[in-house]
């Protein structure tokens, strides 16, 4: 800078949101943004350009595999849904809910808790939670 500059500092904020997609299982990284910002300071203006990273831990998200997380949905048990005892970590909006139902649509078993204990029947269904189900038995 030349004689009479000044020297301003800058305070730069990174909020990391919108993670979306089906992630397959829990994981942390580190997520470059890149970050402008100009300032204007009398007499001169300057532009910085730096590259900001946050630390992000993504929860499991649904799963192909039979025994891997599942979001809220209706699952064929055996081949989409392992049977056994399903948790819900974080119950969403109104509450959790959990069925067994056959095919014709017969309810066999119900609850509304964060632990489902899938046995027999044909259907699978997981409602109102507001990370992923898994499978912890």
């Amino acid at each position: 800078m030349g004689q009479g500059g000044r020297i301003v500092a800058l305070g730069l904020t990174l909020i990391v949101g919108g993670l979306g997609g089906a992630l397959i299982m829990a994981s942390t990284q580190k997520v470059p943004t890149l970050v402008t910002q100009t300032v204007a300071a009398d007499p001169v203006t300057i532009s910085v350009t730096a590259t900001v990273v946050d630390t992000v831990t993504a929860e499991p998200g649904p799963s192909d595999d039979p025994a891997g997380p599942k979001a809220n949905g209706s699952y064929l048990i055996g081949s989409q849904m392992t049977p056994g005892t399903w948790q819900c970590a974080r119950a969403g909006g109104p509450g959790v809910y959990w069925a067994i139902r056959s095919r014709d649509g017969g309810l066999l078993d119900n609850g509304l808790t964060t632990i489902a204990t899938i046995q027999g029947g044909d259907i699978g269904d997981l409602q109102g939670c507001a990370g992923s189900w898994t499978l912890v038995g």
